[in-house]
């Protein structure tokens, strides 16, 4: 899996002390995204994102969020899910996606990525030099 901790700024609230929706969807739609980078080193685009809140995500709030492939329904694609764990170790959130998988040089040809993203990319997270 990929995990990440963050502390959403109380800003990005939807009602008092919860953070809102979006943000929740956000969350989950980066840490899929890297989940593919870093688990199956290629880059995606969301094809279809899904949440099921499960209780309020607390602002403010040391949070942990990890991302795990679940299912690879062909070539192009890949499915993903995820999880926000709140400070109690409960589960505030769980998230699904389907995503179009690209490798890096079909991304930067299609103008999913610009020369110096793929080039960080290339050596940071796939440590490969060319």
């Amino acid at each position: 899996s990929v995990a990440s901790s963050l502390a959403v700024p109380d800003h990005l609230c939807g009602w008092r002390h919860v953070v809102h929706g979006g943000i929740v969807a956000t969350i989950f739609d980066e840490i899929m995204g890297w989940t593919a980078i870093y688990l199956m080193k290629k880059v995606v685009l969301t094809k279809r994102l899904s949440v099921d809140f499960l209780k309020p995500t607390p602002v403010n709030q040391p949070l942990f969020v990890e991302g795990w492939v679940a299912d690879r329904p062909d070539d192009r694609h890949v499915l993903i899910q995820a999880a926000i764990h709140t400070p109690n170790e409960e589960i505030s959130a769980r998230g699904e996606g389907l995503f179009t998988l690209f490798s890096l040089d079909d991304a930067l040809n299609r103008k999913l990525l610009d020369a110096e993203m793929t080039a960080e990319i290339r050596t940071r997270v796939f440590n490969d030099q060319g």
